[in-house]
């Protein structure tokens, strides 16, 4: 998870772990720096191109932070704008939610997640990284 007391952050597609996996915020404050290439509350630094024309027809995403569990949102964004396409999952280990929103992309289009939480302390607790992963899939055809 990003380790940081934000509450929110763009996450490319594609990522295989979050906390110490391939996708780790645990250095960064939100601000680019020395311990830090990269800042990720902008869409920028994390979309990359959608790869064909499609339409979602659904998002899943599945809760497995942990230590403590938070509620988490993911949203698809598109070349920097909410799509609408969202999904809330509950501070409950594994806890999932679906939704089934279309939208249409094309090519052209940047995409990126937008995973958020109302976690008082962000993405942290008692100023340690929140362990865990959450999983989102968003189906296109």
């Amino acid at each position: 998870m990003p380790a940081t007391t934000d509450s929110a952050a763009f996450v490319p597609f594609g990522i295989g772990g979050m906390s110490g996996g391939n996708f780790d915020y645990s250095r960064c404050a939100f601000t680019a720096g020395s311990a830090c290439t990269i800042d990720p509350t902008v869409f920028a630094n994390a979309s990359s191109p959608a790869f064909a024309t499609c339409t979602t027809t659904k998002m899943h995403v599945r809760n497995y932070t942990a230590v403590p569990t938070i509620p988490l949102t993911v949203t698809l964004y598109k070349n920097g704008a909410s799509t609408g396409l969202s999904c809330t999952v509950g501070a409950t280990p594994a806890a999932t939610c679906t939704s089934t929103t279309a939208v249409a992309l094309l090519p052209t289009d940047d995409i990126a997640l937008h995973m958020s939480t109302t976690n008082v302390g962000g993405f942290t607790s008692g100023g340690s990284a929140i362990e865990g992963t959450a999983i989102s899939a968003v189906h296109c055809e």
